[in-house]
């Protein structure tokens, strides 16, 4: 009884601590079924389901190739969200358990990186309308370009 007990506080500290988190956080087995999802993994992905129990590209939309090489992986994706607006997304995958590149699990980490991407696009615009106003002025191109930002800002 008392066993229980402490696992039920474990396993309520546990998931505070990860749906605290900026970040998504799943535990997949060797099937690359997911077995374990914190809440903010969800909301992340934009998921209207419980992602426990699918298939790793069911709900990442990816292939994963770590449990089979034994290394992190890293990918990108981008996903619309029920509001229409775009999302950046990257995951994190790494191989736990096990010894010997003998992996049982693989841990997945999810980022929300789409305001990140924003700022790297809107850097590259004002990169280039720097050079715009630099070099030989094409008013019809510089004014094209100010706007661009402008709107996209």
């Amino acid at each position: 009884m008392l066993s229980h007990v402490l696992k039920e506080k474990v396993d309520y500290v546990v998931t505070n601590l990860t749906d605290a988190l900026d970040a998504g956080l799943s535990v997949l087995d060797r099937d690359l079924n997911i077995i374990w999802a914190n809440k903010t993994l969800s909301h992340i992905l934009n998921l209207k389901y419980d992602p426990i129990g699918k298939k790793c590209h069911e709900v990442y939309k990816c292939e994963c190739q770590t449990l089979s090489t034994g290394k992190k992986q890293c990918s990108e994706i981008s996903l619309i969200t029920e509001k229409g607006e775009r999302r950046y997304v990257k995951n994190i995958s790494i191989p736990i358990g096990g010894d010997n590149d003998n992996f049982t699990h693989l841990l997945k980490l999810t980022l929300d990186i789409t305001e990140q991407r924003e700022k790297v696009h809107r850097l590259s615009l004002l990169r280039k309308l720097a050079e715009l106003m630099q070099g030989s002025m094409q008013i019809d191109r510089l004014l094209h370009l100010i706007l661009t930002c402008v709107t996209a800002g």
